[in-house]
C-alpha cells in the first residue's frame, strides 16, 4: 500500500469516527481508531547474523537508528537480534547478516535507499560486515496485519 493510499485509508477512518461521535454514539469504532494509530508507530525488526560476538548494545543502537530514520517513536520500536546462526551467503560462511524490518506506510521506491544507507553503515561499523554480505529487506504492513485482542 503506498503512503497516499494509506493516508486516504486513515482519513476515511477519521471521517467515519467523527461522523459517529457527532451523532452522539461514541462506541467501539473510536477505540479501533486509537489502536490503529498506535499500530502505525510500531516497526518490528529482526536482525540475524552468523557473527557470535555482537556488541551487547547493538539492539539498542539499531532500535535508535530505526526510530530515527523511519520517524517513529523509540518506545514503539521492537528489535530482536539473533547472533551466532548457521548462515551462508554466496556459498561461504564468511560474516554475513540479514535485517528484516516491518512497518506501516513508510516504505517505497524513493524512501528505501535513504533508509538503507544508515543501516548498512551501522552494521559495517559495529560488526565489520562488508556491503556485499548484508541483506536488508523492508516489509510494508497493512494496518490489519498487526493485531491485539480487543
Amino acid at each position: 500500500m503506498s503512503f497516499g493510499v494509506f493516508e486516504d485509508y486513515l482519513l476515511n477512518w477519521n471521517h467515519m469516527i467523527r461522523r459517529t461521535i457527532v451523532k452522539g454514539r461514541e462506541n467501539y469504532s473510536s477505540v479501533k481508531l486509537q489502536n490503529r494509530e498506535e499500530y502505525i508507530k510500531m516497526p518490528l525488526c529482526r536482525f540475524e547474523t552468523n557473527i557470535s560476538n555482537v556488541p551487547k548494545d547493538f539492539h539498542i543502537l539499531l532500535s535508535n537508528l530505526v526510530a530515527d530514520i523511519l520517524g517513529k517513536p523509540l518506545e514503539k520500536v521492537s528489535v530482536a537480534v539473533y547472533p551466532g546462526l548457521q548462515m551462508c551467503r554466496g556459498g561461504t560462511d564468511d560474516p554475513t547478516c540479514q535485517l528484516f524490518i516491518w512497518s506501516i506506510g513508510v516504505f517505497g521506491v524513493e524512501q528505501n535507499p535513504k533508509y538503507a544507507g544508515p543501516l548498512y553503515e551501522l552494521i559495517k561499523e559495529k560488526l565489520g560486515i562488508p556491503d556485499d554480505r548484508i541483506v536488508v529487506v523492508f516489509h510494508d504492513l497493512k494496518p490489519h496485519e498487526l493485531v491485539r485482542p480487543l
